[in-house]
């Protein structure tokens, strides 16, 4: 069957019409998905990182006699960075008696203390107090994170920058060399009855930097939120710091 000539012109207008609508159709979609990664862009963020400087201290006792090499072990919370350690000691020695008539020579102690490349030692004879600055760690402090879809992930890349920086082991062995030349003196139990003046008291002192974490980030409402933690929230992971060393029996 031919077709006239206006029913050919109706059908070439009607394939035009269906291509249009098929190309406005993908332009369509590809122009949603284009506006979508727009706002994935726009919602990630910028966060100021600021350091706060604290410090805090706890007390070791022991008895060097014949060695003490207990770790001495620091850790605060995680996402600070402990920078430097110093450690104090200080003993007195009662030199030996023999009948309460004479003295006899005193003891020397010997002491190191290594933290990673950082190290400190001495030796006294008689009584000493010594004290040492160790070196922990001292990386470069970031104040702003880029790029971030939230204040949480901003933290947490905050957290892997940082990792295991929170915690230092300080190597220790202390001794006690007897000065006392009597016959008698090696045997342990004449040793323990006839000189008291071994035990020491170790000072630990260190300083440490804490970041909080601000910026800017959506509600649920749609309202920017200056993340300063009106709800409590405030800082790197929740920003409670909190030294886990404080109170703890080493």
């Amino acid at each position: 069957m031919s077709l006239r000539k206006s029913d050919k012109i109706i059908a070439a207008v009607g394939v035009v019409i269906l291509i249009l609508a098929v190309f406005a159709i993908i332009y369509y979609f590809d122009g949603e998905d284009t506006v979508d990664d727009a706002g994935d862009s726009d919602e990630l963020g910028e966060y100021k990182v600021t350091w706060e400087s604290d410090s805090d201290e706890f007390k070791i006792t022991g008895e060097a006699y014949p060695d003490y090499n207990k770790p001495i072990k620091i850790d605060v919370e995680e996402g600070c960075v402990i920078q430097k350690v110093k450690v104090q000691l200080t003993w007195e020695d009662d030199s030996y008696v023999v009948l309460s008539l004479f003295r006899k020579g005193f003891d020397t102690l010997t002491a190191d203390f290594n933290l990673g490349s950082s190290s400190g030692s001495c030796e006294h004879t008689g009584d000493g107090n010594e004290s040492f600055d160790l070196l922990a760690y001292d990386p470069l402090l970031v104040e702003m994170l880029e790029d971030k879809e939230d204040k949480f992930a901003a933290e947490e890349s905050l957290y892997d920058l940082y990792e295991g920086m929170n915690e230092v082991t300080i190597d220790t062995n202390i001794t006690i060399t007897p000065g006392e030349k009597f016959f008698f003196r090696p045997i342990p139990l004449i040793k323990k009855l006839t000189d008291s003046g071994d035990d020491f008291e170790l000072i630990v002192a260190y300083d440490f930097v804490k970041p909080t974490v601000e910026g800017e980030e959506p509600n649920d409402d749609g309202n920017n939120d200056d993340g300063n933690g009106t709800d409590g929230y405030n800082g790197a992971y929740g920003g409670y710091f909190r030294d886990t060393s404080r109170g703890r029996d080493i």
